[in-house]
């Protein structure tokens, strides 16, 4: 595959950090390379903003209504700009609140003091991360911004081991419990940027970093292509509403929906209806029709091209799949071949007691996660959910949503 750039498929961002002094930089870089970026601060108190922006000195040796006017002054504009960055201020991180962001950029202290302990700042950090996270969130990945990232404590061997080993660990162990785990985990200096101020080689230093994450490199070839291909339909249908529009002088828009709904009737083989409600379940499947020419694109596109995934062919989980159990059963069989081959007959009761033995050994197979996991990808090849007001959808299986049941 070729090196990854994420400046390809990231379109939208979340900072999560305590000092907007130290992110702004940050997110006027992210905006500016088409990436709308949200602002979370988790403790605004430790934000010393206004202190950073106006030098009160001054006021503060003035007496009375002078005083008073020119703080009022101060406040005013105070409010004014925090109205101005109030396009990216996230007032509250709700539970199951993020679902779309495909970078978030996660401060580690957020400056609490009962947290100094940098080993109960990254729980807490990683802990609000978990309670804001959809378990339907697409997928993403996690930059440590942080100035603690590098720092080393006492790993649990007694060892020195960074925070940022730790954070990994963490992160990939059990810590988001049912929450999707991030695609990737790159730690940035906070410091290298903003005290710098520079943020040119912002996307280029994560780059860097992740040419080694074949399954970072692997989703963000992925998603760039299907991204593409979906503009490639979206630009077909457009196509042939235009053509259409041009003969029958409707509006474009018009014809859009009308080439589209015939090609969801065609596709299906639905029954043409004049009830309303059926308008429902026809524009539900107009997505699915449209997703079926997606695949199309995306089929043709990959056979041509030139990638590289694997390092061999060699197929570890057929291998896992392989038990003893399953041995016994090929022994057996090729067994019986070369007795057949070379004409030989095993007595009826001979025969029997093999067949006794394979069965035994048949029925203490142990179904393992690897059988589990292949259930449930054959169950999704096999099967589409639907809502269960879909009756008459012919030629293909479907199973009704919350139901173990098949319908033909």
């Amino acid at each position: 595959m070729e090196n990854i750039d994420i400046s390809r498929w990231v379109r939208s961002a979340l900072v999560v950090d305590d000092k907007w002094g130290e992110v702004k930089n940050l997110i006027q870089i992210l905006n500016s390379n088409g990436v709308s970026t949200s602002y979370y601060n988790p403790n605004p108190e430790n934000d010393y903003l206004k202190d950073e922006l106006f030098d009160t000195s001054e006021v503060d040796e003035l007496d009375g209504t002078v005083k008073e006017v020119a703080q009022q002054a101060i406040d005013s504009a105070y409010e004014q700009i925090l109205d101005a960055l109030a396009y990216t201020r996230m007032e509250s991180l709700g539970e199951g609140s993020l679902t779309g962001y495909d970078l978030i950029f996660l401060d580690i202290d957020f400056g609490f003091d009962h947290l100094r302990d940098v080993k109960l700042q990254v729980n807490y950090a990683i802990q609000r991360l978990k309670d804001a996270l959809n378990e339907e969130s697409s997928p993403y990945g996690l930059v440590v911004w942080s100035k603690e990232s590098t720092s080393p404590h006492d790993g649990e061997d007694g060892e020195a081991e960074s925070t940022f080993a730790y954070i990994k660990d963490f992160l990939f162990g059990d810590a988001l419990e049912n929450k999707p785990k991030p695609l990737f985990v790159v730690d940035l200096e906070k410091a290298d940027f903003w005290v710098s101020g520079d943020y040119s080689e912002l996307f280029q230093t994560i780059n860097e970093k992740l040419q080694t994450d074949k399954m970072a490199k692997f989703f963000a070839y992925w998603n760039r292509e299907v991204l593409q291909s979906a503009a490639f339909v979206c630009r077909d249908f457009q196509h042939y509403a235009e053509i259409l529009s041009q003969e029958s002088n409707e509006h474009f828009q018009t014809e859009f929906f009308n080439i589209l709904k015939h090609a969801t009737y065609t596709h299906f083989g639905f029954t043409e209806s004049q009830d309303k409600e059926f308008s429902d379940t026809l524009s539900r499947y107009s997505f699915s029709y449209l997703s079926c020419l997606l695949y199309d694109y995306l089929n043709s596109h990959f056979c041509k091209k030139d990638i590289t995934v694997f390092e061999d062919p060699i197929d570890s989980i057929r291998n896992r799949l392989y038990t003893p159990e399953l041995q016994v059963k090929e022994c057996c069989n090729n067994f019986q071949q070369i007795l057949q081959k070379n004409k030989i007959t095993l007595s009826d009761e001979t025969q029997t007691e093999l067949k006794k033995v394979v069965k035994t050994f048949a029925s203490n197979e142990a179904q393992t996660v690897v059988h589990n996991v292949l259930a449930e990808l054959n169950f999704r090849a096999l099967f589409d959910r639907v809502r269960p007001d879909l009756k008459d959808l012919p030629g293909l299986i479907h199973c009704g949503e919350f139901k173990n049941k098949a319908v033909v």
